[in-house]
């Protein structure tokens, strides 16, 4: 059964500076504001059965404008053989950290592999796909039109596949792959799935594709690829929004001033090493999303908390993350003697290949005699190679009976692990629905009250000033009481002078 994931047209590859002068611009159909308008017409209820898909943090995305000429400079500086961008004095790669932070993707799960021999499947004929597995975006805005406010799988499953027609995976067709709808099958197993590693590998390849044949149309997830530029390079950086948002990192930036080529040019020439962040670093508060903390524990390398299923080697020089399929990993144990004979000659048979990601977190990652090849090949290289190394440390276990209990025992632990792994989204989901209903209740109060009380405090100085006044006007008043008190008195006092002088003169006799 031959796999493989997207591919791009092979095309003899032009010069690097044929590749620069010749694409100043070009053409995609990703649009973010045609998205973030569909969002606006979901319901509370269509929105809480997205959240339970993993898809929740897309529902945030503000309406950013793509700016082509810093994305275009930012291409123009690909390096296809490190896998990485040629950034002032250094090579940086795109690392799955970068994607679940920037989008609030999971990058840890089951990986998406688009299968060449997939039979054509109900779903598939029921969306109306054609016989080379494309649907339309078109036909899908007119089922959305048409589903209005209903909330089922089927609405759940037409908006998925369209934001990853339309934001995730778009190509330069206006349509969107109907393999996807394989994995929407169970939508109660689609959180499980590393959508933000495939949206990752999804970039390399349009990258790849546009560096060797200097095509004008681009796909892949844009507004990733810029915000990355926002978050590790400080050119056309805009401020960052005054909001207490700060989960996925693509809703916390405003709009991007626009400028001309010839500016982001000089500027990317003129880059220093204190404008660049070599690797992004997640905060307390993002560690405890369980999309972060997921990718923590296989960096750390704390593989007995995540699925049997998935295969790591983190931390070394070679890969940063490597996920295998849970398939591969039967297979091998399954049939391990003969894998071993067949060491030699598995890397060239497409029946033992298993497409991975493979993502280096600096420049020295990136020196693998295969770096030429495209990304599927380097990274089945060091799939084989993994794999070759299992199983020289395997080679002593006894594979009778206990092949079976093993097998069995992995199965429930992986069965553990999806419900324990799933009662806990479904609890962050909750918690995130109360926190959210408390920012609509409880804050506006609590604004409100103190806005009251501010308008005390600042209330307070002028009661103090006009009690001083008063005091003052008092204080005046009672002296003036004395004082006419006083000349009261000394009138009286005269007037009784006057009148006993009167008196006597009443009383001496005249002569």
């Amino acid at each position: 059964m031959r796999r493989t994931t997207r591919r791009s047209i092979a095309v003899a590859p032009l010069a690097e500076e044929d590749v620069r002068n010749s694409v100043t611009s070009f053409s995609t159909k990703f649009s973010l504001p045609t998205f973030v308008k569909r969002v606006g017409k979901l319901t509370e209820d269509q929105i809480s059965l997205i959240k339970k898909t993993g898809f929740g943090n897309l529902l945030l995305l503000p309406n950013h404008i793509v700016s082509k000429t810093l994305l275009v400079e930012l291409m123009d500086r690909w390096d296809q053989e490190k896998l990485g961008f040629q950034i002032g004095s250094g090579t940086m790669s795109i690392t799955l950290m970068d994607v679940a932070l920037i989008l609030g993707l999971p990058v840890v799960g089951d990986p998406v592999i688009l299968k060449d021999d997939e039979p054509f499947s109900e779903l598939e004929m029921e969306f109306a796909a054609s016989s080379k597995r494309k649907i339309s975006i078109s036909s899908l805005e007119s089922r959305l039109d048409s589903l209005d406010k209903t909330c089922n799988e089927d609405f759940v499953r037409t908006f998925l596949l369209y934001t990853m027609g339309i934001l995730l995976f778009p190509n330069s067709s206006g349509n969107v792959d109907s393999r996807y709808l394989s994995f929407l099958q169970e939508l109660d197993d689609v959180c499980d799935i590393a959508w933000g590693a495939a949206v990752l590998e999804d970039m390399l390849v349009w990258l790849k594709k546009r560096k060797e044949t200097g095509t004008q149309s681009m796909g892949g997830c844009l507004i990733f690829l810029q915000v990355w530029s926002y978050e590790h390079i400080d050119i056309a950086r805009p401020n960052l929004l005054d909001t207490d948002m700060t989960f996925p990192r693509v809703c916390r930036w405003q709009i991007s001033k626009s400028h001309q080529k010839q500016w982001f040019a000089n500027k990317f020439t003129e880059l220093e090493d204190h404008q660049v962040v070599w690797e992004l670093e997640p905060t307390p508060e993002e560690q405890t999303q369980i999309i972060v903390r997921d990718l923590l524990r296989i960096q750390n390398g704390d593989y007995e908390l995540l699925p049997e299923q998935q295969s790591y080697v983190p931390n070394t020089p070679e890969a940063e993350v490597l996920i295998d399929s849970r398939e591969e990993l039967e297979m091998e144990s399954r049939n391990m003697e003969e894998l071993q004979a067949s060491t030699s000659s598995s890397e060239s048979d497409d029946h033992q290949k298993h497409p991975t990601l493979m993502l280096a977190s600096d420049e020295s990652h990136m020196k693998s005699p295969n770096a030429d090849k495209n990304v599927a090949e380097a990274i089945e290289n060091l799939s084989s190679t993994t794999m070759a190394s299992k199983r020289d440390e395997q080679q002593s276990v006894d594979m009778g009976n206990q092949e079976d209990t093993g097998s069995n025992s992995k199965s429930m632990q992986e069965e553990v692990w999806r419900r324990s792994s799933r009662s806990l989204r479904e609890e962050n989901t909750k918690l995130q629905e109360e926190i959210a209903a408390l920012r609509e209740t409880v804050i506006p109060v609590l604004q409100e009250e103190n806005a009251t009380l501010r308008e005390r405090v600042t209330v307070i100085p002028v009661l103090e000033e006009e009690i001083a006044r008063l005091k003052d006007q008092v204080e005046s008043l009672i002296r003036e009481d004395q004082m006419h008190r006083f000349l009261a008195e000394e009138f009286d006092y005269r007037m009784s002078a006057i009148l006993l002088e009167d008196d006597d003169e009443k009383d001496t006799p005249q002569i």
